[in-house]
This record gives C-alpha cells, structure tokens and sequence, in this order.
C-alpha cells in the first residue's frame, strides 16, 4: 500500500510516526489493524492527531491513495500530475483547515495569464482533495466552495482537410488509427486511449463519453470498419482497441511525442493543432451525415443516441 505522511505499516498493523524522542528513539502508535479497513484508520488518525496538525500535502497523499479510485485512470493520472507540479507547491505546507477561499481566488489569478484553464483544472483537484477530506475527517470544509474559476474561451479552431493530411499522410499506422478513430467518432483523445475492445459490437462501437456519461452507438461505416480492424489487430491480446507499435496501450505522451516527431519533418511554418481539434473537426465535418475526408470513403460514419 502506498504510504500516507507518518502512517507506516508493521506487523499487520497501521501505525503513526510519531518522531523521535530526546534520546533520537523513533517512536509510533499504532492506530488499526489493516484487516479493519479504511474507516477504522482515519477514525484512529482523528483521534491521534490534533486538528491542524496534518498538512494540506498529507490530505493530498491521502486523497491520491483512497480518495480518487471512483475517478478514471486518466483523471487520476492528472490528478496526481496537477498535485505534485502545482498543488504541494503552493499550498503543501499549510493545514487544511487555514486556507482560505481569497487565497484560492489568488492563485487563480496569478496562474490566469499562462495557465487560465490549467488553473481551473488544479483547483477542482484540490477542491475534490477536500470534499474527501470532509468525508474521512481530514479537514472541516472546502474552501475552493464558492470561487469563481477563470473564464475560458472555448477554441474554434478548425482543422481543414489539408492541414489533417498533411500530418496524418507522415505518421507511423497505429497513431493514423488514434486519428482517424477520434476524427471519426467524436472522441475526446483520453477517450480514444481508454477505448476497449468490449466496446465493439456487430452494430457498431458502444462509447460511454467521460464526462457526461451518455452512450452513443457510433454505427459502422467503411472508414471506421477498415481502421478499427487494423488497429485491434495489431495486438490481439490487449483489451485496448488502440496500441502502439509495440502492442502497448496508446497514451497521451506517446500520442504527442509521436505528433512532434511528425511535426519536426515538417516546413517551418506549416500548421499547427492539437488532437482535441479533432474531435471538433469530427463534430463539424459530421453535421451532414459525413464527409469523406479519409481517402477512399464517402460515408464517415452515423452516430444513434443510446440515452
């Protein structure tokens, strides 16, 4: 198990370090047994420790161990990167209970030039690290409750056919197929990462989209048919759809590495966008019922509500 700040496993037990004594003796309390679960350690940590004594870096470690399972893989692997780059940083040393929400407004505003929606995603991090507190008795409230978060525009970029092509035309096949796939069925790019295989059907591919929780049939159509063939294909033990060249499931750092190394072949000054662009561009190009983008197809694809 991951450790949390002074709690220490021995003996079948959970214990809290409690320092070393004048003589340099380290001394601990045992709070649990591991057999009686989770509840029993944070009841047992309440009583131990004084209120204000834990620190808002300690809430997060625990929050990262036991407080984020419910979320997805990919939200948890952000979660984590936005508090160990920024959150431990800023506010790690503090106790939990004496931050203050025109703090919070503060770093908002000190990240808004370079990191408007960065900003905004760090602090609904924290504010799911604190809500957790609340739940385990960690903390006594939120104080990211109530702060507005930084406006952000949305992009209107729009990818033309020519701008995806020249990329799509350079890359190696299996990020042609994390393209196509978003492209063609409106994923968001974390979507496409996670995409299993269970997900394919005879009707076509069932997609749960991550942040509302809507399904959507996304039916077959000849360019979804032929990319989503050769991409299961090239690992045909992987639960994934969507796997790189050496069968490994695709991921967002192997998806731009990947993109920058096309990017880097390219002319100076030949255009430049992100993936979520694409899923734009699928949204717009798709309006219509399709518009054979993809070499050699007509009809993109359909897409059917589920709920």
């Amino acid at each position: 198990m991951p450790s949390i700040s002074k709690v220490f496993i021995r003996h079948n037990s959970y214990h809290l370090d409690l320092g070393r004594d004048e003589n340099g003796k380290r001394r601990s309390k045992v709070l649990c047994r591991i057999a009686d679960g989770e509840s029993a350690l944070y009841a047992a940590l309440a009583k131990a420790t004084k209120p204000g004594a834990r620190t808002v870096a300690e809430l997060l470690d625990s929050f990262m161990v036991f407080g984020m399972k419910e979320l997805s893989p990919r939200t948890q692997a952000d979660y984590r990167w936005y508090i160990e780059s920024q959150l431990k940083n800023v506010f790690g040393e503090m106790a939990p209970d004496d931050i203050e929400s025109p703090e919070i407004a503060q770093y908002l505003e000190r990240r808004k030039e370079k990191a408007r929606a960065g900003a905004n995603k760090e602090i609904a991090c924290l504010a799911s690290a604190f809500q957790y507190g609340m739940r385990v008795g960690l903390c006594s409230r939120d104080p990211t409750k109530g702060v507005k978060r930084n406006r952000v525009k949305p992009r209107k970029r729009y990818v033309r056919d020519d701008e995806f092509l020249l990329y799509f035309d350079r890359c190696p096949e299996w990020l042609q197929d994390v393209m196509a796939g978003i492209y063609l069925m409106e994923l968001r790019p974390a979507e496409a990462d996670a995409l299993l295989k269970t997900s394919i059907t005879p009707k076509g591919v069932l997609i749960e989209e991550s942040k509302t929780d809507k399904v959507k049939l996304i039916e077959w159509s000849p360019a979804l048919q032929f990319f989503l063939t050769r991409a299961t294909s090239r690992a045909p033990s992987s639960p994934y759809v969507f796997t790189n060249g050496r069968g490994e499931p695709v991921t967002k750092s192997a998806r731009h590495s990947a993109l920058r190394r096309v990017r880097a072949t390219l002319p100076e000054g030949s255009p430049r966008w992100h993936f979520h662009d694409l899923r734009a561009k699928g949204e717009s190009d798709h309006k219509d019922g399709g518009h054979g983008l993809l070499a050699l197809y007509k009809r993109a694809r359909v897409v059917k509500a589920v709920r």
